[in-house]
């Protein structure tokens, strides 16, 4: 005990190895990030409402007034009626009949709603990306004295690494030694492995089904191809589903309509707030991209990748559907449920060597 507490007094910050984070702990960063965004703008606007002056909560108001006002101002400006006209127009009416509470509560939800918006996309993004990336921490460095295990980050273009049978291929690069029958799925749906021998280039996320081969390393980390592949399918967004360009479109349209009734009420009533705060419009623009990104998540956390509304929204036209391969709705992983040793062999025995195999044949 006493040992173990002088190793850990003598540790220090910078002898802690940085590791990168798991896709699982890059969405509780997510989660945890937007629960204090919006604890704290519900205990800020609590306390602004409680602790501040009315005339420093106008002033406060006012203030935040300005980029949305500034912003309908701007797509007036280019002939545009959109939302974002019909939010300044319920937020100066506010403030035009001196209800700086009820512009303060439009601004709130409106800034909620961005804030929810951008924490679905987060999320989904990160468990695409998640289901894409490469679950290596060591690989074998291949020394003038011997293969060397080294953590994955220590790894730069030029090193030669010794890939095994039944390894994933964590780095693009050329064989310089060997041959091996390479799975390159995850790269072109191929499900039929390719021959790699001297001089032939190998990629990240590839695995090695049989042989074994020395790669030295090109492309590292964001470099490599499948890196490409996963930044295209976080920007798969601006894929949009048809749907959701209609639902934009609508929204659009529905503005003019929406001020014509307002001005209608105006006339009879001489109030257009009830109007006005009642947006429609906004709903329509916001609820489709989220359901969308949602739907993208959810088939991200049931294995199936989706690269983009549209074809998400093509895949709910399909009446058939092919799988060209297995793997698709197999996987290749078997697990141990019994250990039988034949002859003089012991049960522990063969576990201890099935466990120095591994070591080099995962």
């Amino acid at each position: 005990k006493e040992n173990l507490l002088e190793l850990v007094g003598k540790l220090r910050r910078a002898d802690i190895p940085k590791v990168e984070p798991t896709g699982e702990e890059d969405v509780q960063a997510i989660d945890l990030r937007f629960q204090e965004k919006i604890c704290s703008m519900v205990l800020r606007r609590v306390a602004e409402k409680l602790l501040l002056p009315v005339p420093l909560q106008i002033c406060k108001t006012c203030l935040r007034a300005v980029p949305f006002l500034w912003h309908g101002l701007q797509s007036l400006l280019h002939g545009r009626m959109n939302v974002n006209v019909l939010d300044a127009a319920a937020i100066g009416a506010s403030m035009l009949k001196r209800s700086f509470s009820s512009a303060s509560s439009i601004m709130f939800l409106l800034s909620f709603s961005d804030i929810l918006e951008d924490y679905t996309r987060k999320r989904t993004e990160t468990a695409l990306s998640a289901s894409l990336a490469i679950q290596i921490d060591k690989v074998w460095l291949v020394t003038p004295e011997g293969d060397v295990q080294i953590p994955l980050s220590d790894v730069k273009a030029g090193d030669w690494l010794r890939i095994r049978t039944g390894t994933m291929i964590p780095i693009d690069g050329k064989v310089q030694e060997g041959e091996a029958m390479v799975n390159e799925a995850t790269m072109t749906g191929e499900p039929l492995a390719v021959r790699k021998a001297e001089g032939a280039m190998v990629y990240a996320g590839t695995l090695v089904e049989e042989g074994s081969v020395a790669v030295e390393v090109m492309a590292v980390n964001a470099q490599t191809r499948i890196q490409r592949i996963m930044d295209l399918i976080a920007a798969s967004e601006e894929l949009k589903a048809s749907v959701q360009g209609k639902a934009e479109r609508l929204a659009d349209r529905i503005v003019p309509y929406h001020l014509l009734t307002a001005a209608a009420v105006f006339l009879f009533t001489r109030n257009t707030m009830a109007i006005l705060t009642v947006d429609y419009s906004c709903a329509i623009k916001l609820a489709t991209p989220i359901a969308v990104i949602s739907a993208m998540r959810e088939a991200a956390n049931h294995r199936m990748m989706v690269k983009g509304g549209r074809h998400l929204e093509a895949f709910g036209a399909a009446d058939t559907i092919i799988f060209d391969k297995t793997g698709t709705l197999t996987e290749a992983c078997p697990q141990v449920s019994q250990v039988i040793a034949f002859g003089d062999y012991e049960r522990d025995e063969v576990l201890r060597t099935a466990a120095c195999l591994e070591e080099h044949f995962p």
